[in-house]
């Protein structure tokens, strides 16, 4: 049998006997309302090219991100949306839809991420539910951390001075738990930047949960500061307390963090403060954080912090490579702006769902809890030309962010 395929719209498609007919193109404005707990409602705009001949359904496929667990469910050629159910709570799940006729199957939409909802599982995190559960009771290096870990895989309630630095094989399915990571000059904890990419697969990522990272500013009598608390690839953060850096976290490749509280920047003289910044990295997914951009130390003495705002909550900019990332469930306050984008890099992929805007910031160094909320504006510059925004609003009044 030949197989006849022609190129249409940037789409190649297999062709019928004698080249007439074809697959259809695949759907398009493909998205994923997860506002009802454990459930997707999944919908598409019909292909408007056919293929020649009817179409005869549609194919939903769906795989969870943590496992690659994946499954489908097929609808007729009328259906636009489809409702999936008793998916994973807390999971984050993959859509693409494929359309078909009596030729065959298209190719695959373009994706779609989306975190599943449970009830009640999104609560803007607060110092009681950040931060070591059980304070540390031993103080141990950077090196000796990676000694034990190297051993036992798992690390809890110490505090651990100096950079906290993985390479290559290291991490694979650490647990680090109610832990407090001090900062030196550059980081406090740095993820396969140097010695080597991590080794492992996504479910391997080293898991650092209830643990506080604090720049040096935090914790040297405001004398010393660092580039930033966290920098790097392939880490998962869950329920964690960082401050007191130049940067917050520097985001790189799959990098995930859950549940947490970045606050309180280090502005010496000179210097760029960024709650979160990334300048490349793929895959990172942000989820249920609190985000409070602002000054809280000087560790220069150049400036007596008075809760100021920092430069951004998320700062993308100097793009060296691509760049895609889920921000979903967040609560954003602070930032000369808050969001500060790279207006039309077609290098960054950025989706933003379901975040909210808080009116008046927080600095818990300072003790101040009524910081405006920005100081120019809520976002600047346009995140990207492949930007997702839905459902962003300013958290008292749901009045939507454009």
């Amino acid at each position: 049998m030949v197989v006849v395929k022609r190129r249409y719209n940037g789409v190649w498609r297999v062709l019928g006997s004698g080249g007439v007919s074809a697959v259809p193109l695949p759907p398009t404005n493909v998205q994923a309302d997860v506002s009802t707990p454990e459930q997707a409602t999944v919908s598409w705009t019909a292909p408007t090219d056919t293929g020649g001949s009817p179409l005869t359904g549609y194919t939903v496929s769906f795989t969870r991100l943590s496992d690659s667990l994946s499954d489908t469910k097929s609808v007729g050629s009328g259906a636009v949306s489809t409702t999936i159910l008793n998916l994973a709570a807390g999971e984050i799940y993959t859509f693409t839809v494929h359309a078909s006729n009596l030729n065959g199957a298209s190719s695959e939409s373009l994706p779609v991420q989306a975190l599943i909802t449970d009830a009640g599982a999104f609560v803007m995190p607060i110092a009681a539910t950040v931060g070591p559960r059980s304070a540390p009771n031993r103080t141990i290096t950077a090196a000796q951390a990676l000694t034990e870990l190297r051993s036992t895989g798992y690390l809890s309630r110490a505090t651990v001075t100096g950079t906290f630095g993985l390479a290559a094989s290291d991490g694979l399915n650490w647990v680090i738990e109610d832990c407090r990571f001090e900062g030196g000059s550059t980081y406090a904890i740095r993820g396969y930047t140097s010695g080597g990419a991590f080794t492992g697969t996504q479910a391997q990522r080293p898991v650092f949960r209830y643990c506080e990272i604090l720049g040096a500013a935090a914790h040297s009598g405001g004398t010393s500061s660092s580039s930033a608390c966290v920098y790097g690839h392939d880490m998962i953060f869950d329920h964690i307390d960082v401050h007191g850096g130049i940067d917050g976290v520097k985001v790189g490749y799959r990098f995930e963090i859950r549940h947490s509280w970045v606050h309180d920047m280090d502005h010496p003289s000179g210097t760029h403060c960024d709650a979160i910044q990334i300048t490349s990295g793929t895959d990172s997914i942000l989820i249920g954080n609190r985000i409070d951009a602002y000054i809280g130390y000087s560790s220069d003495g150049s400036q007596v912090p008075d809760g100021g705002t920092a430069n951004a909550a998320l700062q993308t900019g100097a793009v060296t490579d691509s760049i895609s990332a889920l921000w979903e469930h967040n609560w954003f306050a602070g930032g000369h702006y808050t969001i500060r984008g790279v207006n039309g890099d077609v290098r960054v992929d950025y989706t933003f769902r379901n975040n909210r805007f808080l009116r008046n910031g927080t600095s818990v160094a300072l003790d101040l809890t009524n910081l405006p909320p920005n100081r120019y504006g809520a976002t600047y510059g346009g995140v990207t030309t492949d930007e997702i925004w839905e459902n962003n609003v300013w958290d008292d009044t749901d009045e939507p962010i454009t």
